[in-house]
């Protein structure tokens, strides 16, 4: 037994210095140490910045702002203050993550199947294109991944000790991920549905679905009370829910991102950029941008119909980022990709086995596919399924070794 402890040691920390060692190289290889943020980073940089001068949540000092989800700029200025504004810190810290997500994905991954699905969870972990890409970008995706791996396992935790407590560590993580992708308060209620499974008795399930909301609402409180002062009015976390809803239900709309602006508006009187037009708030630009949408969706409802299962190809696709372009990536890496999701979906099924366990890995992949399809569809919107793929696709090559070591057995046999 103790043998065995060891080896899943030794496993899990090689494991871990793999992807520690593979995300380094990439930003070696690709020589992004310093490089400065682009695209959204740009924003997140910005904010972090005036957060560390005292100028508050803006990206001009003295204009409070709430476009941008507060969590990953707050995040980005707690590296800053400890080791200025260096991005080469950022993507360390990055690295860091995305290698430390291997841990409680093969702790959860144990609890609820073995060990060694687990090993090759983590494995996958470390191994995947995607997730140290992310390590050279200045974007929450690698701390937002991290934080479901922490979910996965304080859920499993939950469900096996079956204390209404530990819902408040769920709910505390949950809301802290909300504050990097506000869309993400589904995945968070959601939950409630796997835990009213996992409780045994009607008094647990109620206390810890109850737990599990109040925790929530709590953490998000701060963060509204703040918008509340600032601005004079309701805004729960950010205020860029309305033009990500025009950016994929439009006359342009093929699945993707359209990036508002003169030449994309139907009508007069355009948006300057997607923050929407100067002369408005942040909270009526983001109500004409949803009202344009939603007048484009009842006059055009054939063409939103066939539009959805272009959200979600995109989804599932190699199309990283929000434009509406394809990568056109070479066959030698789109392949292995697609062989990769036939993999996944043998391992979803065999998890059906253990259904309710595994129900709080079929939740992100519900939260993305409804928020593919109400949005758009891109590779950053379906990151949230990263996880709970590659623990399905472990599960897949489990059950093919365990398979394969029951025939060698078989004909050993004298």
């Amino acid at each position: 037994m103790k043998g065995n402890s060891v080896r899943e040691a030794l496993a899990i920390v090689g494991i871990f210095a793999l992807a520690l060692g593979l995300r380094f190289a990439y930003l070696h290889v690709a020589e992004i140490w310093y490089d400065p943020p682009e695209h959204d980073g740009i924003e997140y940089d910005l904010l972090a910045t005036n957060l560390v001068n005292g100028e508050g949540f803006a990206l001009i000092a003295g204009q409070p702002y709430a476009f941008r989800p507060p969590g990953f700029p707050f995040f980005l200025a707690l590296i800053y203050i400890l080791f200025g504004r260096s991005y080469l810190a950022v993507r360390v810290t990055n690295a860091l993550l995305g290698a430390l997500t291997c841990l409680p994905i093969y702790l959860f991954t144990k609890r609820v199947w073995n060990w060694r699905a687990g090993v090759i969870a983590s494995l996958g972990i470390a191994l995947h294109p995607l997730l140290i890409y992310f390590a050279g970008m200045i974007y929450p995706e690698s701390l937002m991944l991290f934080l479901i791996a922490i979910i996965f396992l304080l859920a499993i935790d939950a469900a096996h000790s079956q204390k209404i407590d530990r819902m408040l560590l769920v709910g505390l993580v949950s809301g802290l991920l909300t504050y990097l992708r506000p869309s993400l308060l589904i995945l968070g209620l959601a939950q409630t549905v796997w835990v009213w499974l996992s409780y045994s008795t009607f008094r647990k399930r109620f206390l810890a679905c109850v737990t599990l909301v109040v925790v929530i609402i709590l953490v998000l409180v701060p963060w509204i009370i703040r918008n509340f002062v600032v601005f004079g009015e309701f805004i729960w976390i950010s205020t860029n829910g309305g033009v990500t809803f025009w950016a994929g239900n439009n006359a342009l709309a093929t699945g993707g991102w359209i990036e508002p602006s003169p030449a994309t508006w139907v009508g007069p009187d355009p948006p300057t950029d997607l923050r929407g037009w100067p002369g408005l708030k942040e909270t009526e630009s983001e109500a004409r941008f949803r009202s344009a949408a939603l007048d484009w969706i009842r006059s055009h409802p054939g063409a939103f119909l066939r539009l959805l299962p272009r959200k979600l190809i995109r989804a599932w696709g190699l199309n990283f980022g929000n434009e509406a372009r394809s990568m056109n990536l070479p066959l030698v890496i789109q392949v292995p990709y697609y062989f990769f999701l036939g993999i996944c979906i043998i391992g979803f099924i065999l998890s059906f086995k253990k259904w309710k366990l595994a129900l709080i890995l079929y939740l992100p992949i519900i939260v993305s596919i409804l928020t593919t399809l109400v949005y758009y569809g891109s590779t950053r919107q379906s990151a949230i399924t990263a996880l709970s793929l590659v623990i399905f696709a472990a599960l897949a090559c489990d059950k093919a070794l365990a398979t394969a070591n029951r025939r060698r057995e078989v004909y050993d046999e004298p």
